[in-house]
């Protein structure tokens, strides 16, 4: 049972939850070795698709965890029922900072920073021929340290692609992330590409 108090792996206390999606919950915990609070997402294994975005994450954080703007993640691990992942707790989503700190937080200027700094980050992920898929303002982070690491964080890499393992680029494709921001090519079903983050980047800006 997950709840505040519970130790994970001897030494992650659980706080409280952050935040829950289709794919697991985010609990922040204190890491006793670290002396630091940390946010770890667990996700059922009896859950296919769970255990499955789970994975999926995993093996995008190993390959681009030291990229600029994206989650470092600091450790996984497997209980009895569910998968953890470790990362670096950061402040609230741009959802969040939204609805709660405008205006005059998001005043033009600060779009434009916020437009750029996307797209430098999906610049570089997509050089590791990682798309994304779900770019969305609750995918968006405002991090910690804004000396060492980008003030934007992009967050929830479970669904994304790895482009060179698709054999067919116009195969059908079922998943779609939120049907009002996504492209027309996600919407028809099709493979994601590098445009589609492109595109919903866009849409986060305008919208």
């Amino acid at each position: 049972m997950l709840r505040r108090g519970v130790i994970l792996q001897t030494c992650y206390r659980l706080r409280h939850e952050l935040g829950r999606g289709t794919f697991g919950v985010v609990f922040s915990a204190h890491d006793g070795y670290r002396s630091e609070y940390v946010a770890i997402k667990m996700l059922e294994k009896k859950d296919d698709e769970q255990f499955e975005s789970g994975i999926t994450e995993i093996r995008a954080l190993r390959e681009i965890g030291t990229l600029s703007g994206v989650p470092k993640m600091l450790h996984y691990f497997e209980t009895s029922t569910h998968l953890g992942i470790a990362m670096r707790e950061e402040l609230e989503t741009l959802e969040t900072q939204y609805k709660t700190k405008r205006p005059p937080w998001f005043q033009d200027k600060t779009v434009v920073a916020i437009g750029w700094q996307l797209t430098k980050i999906l610049e570089t992920t997509h050089q590791k021929n990682l798309v994304h898929r779900d770019i969305d303002s609750s995918n968006i982070m405002i991090s910690i340290d804004h000396d060492t690491r980008a003030p934007l964080l992009i967050i929830d890499w479970g669904v994304c692609l790895d482009l060179a393992k698709v054999r067919d680029p116009n195969r059908r494709d079922i998943y779609f992330a939120h049907s009002f921001s996504v492209s027309s090519r996600m919407a028809r079903g099709l493979i994601a590409t590098k445009k589609c983050d492109m595109i919903m980047s866009l849409y986060l800006r305008f919208f």
